[in-house]
């Protein structure tokens, strides 16, 4: 009677033997977003309404928003949200503009509660939703119109 030959497992050199015997799913663990540097989609950029980016200047483009924009690049989530005027602003905020609740309606983002500001220099801001550590950017308020602040307000 013939023996039965067993099968043997290959073996590739410098591969640990669990790794050819089972194949395991590795996924990179949940990080914090706070601790992750920013980045920008614009899918939901309003060109129109009145923080439409229609409205923008060219000089506006170049000199203040892609600037600001690459510096914060350079910094966590965390560093941003220190830094005076970039914070998430509740939609229920008392000066939250009613133009401001009227064109979310219209673009149909009115289901968010807040929408996040990036101060870009004294007036200027860019408002988006932040969405983990990704901001999809809205709209251009070059005179800090959606959720005006201080004494004259």
């Amino acid at each position: 009677m013939a023996k039965k030959r067993r099968k043997q497992k290959k073996q590739v050199r410098g591969l640990p033997e669990d790794l050819l015997t089972e194949r395991k799913v590795r996924t990179a663990p949940a990080e914090d977003p706070g601790r992750q540097p920013p980045s920008w989609n614009v899918q939901l950029l309003d060109h129109e309404g009145p923080f439409g980016w229609s409205h923008l200047k060219k000089r506006d483009v170049l000199g203040t928003i892609l600037g600001k924009l690459s510096h914060f690049e350079r910094m966590t989530w965390a560093e941003i949200q220190q830094g005076a005027g970039c914070h998430n602003v509740k939609l229920s905020h008392p000066k939250f503009a009613s133009e401001a609740h009227r064109r979310l309606r219209e673009i149909g983002q009115d289901d968010i509660d807040e929408l996040f500001s990036l101060r870009l220099n004294g007036k200027s801001r860019v408002w988006g939703i932040l969405f983990g550590s990704v901001l999809r950017i809205l709209w251009w308020d070059p005179e800090h119109n959606v959720c005006p602040s201080g004494p004259n307000t």
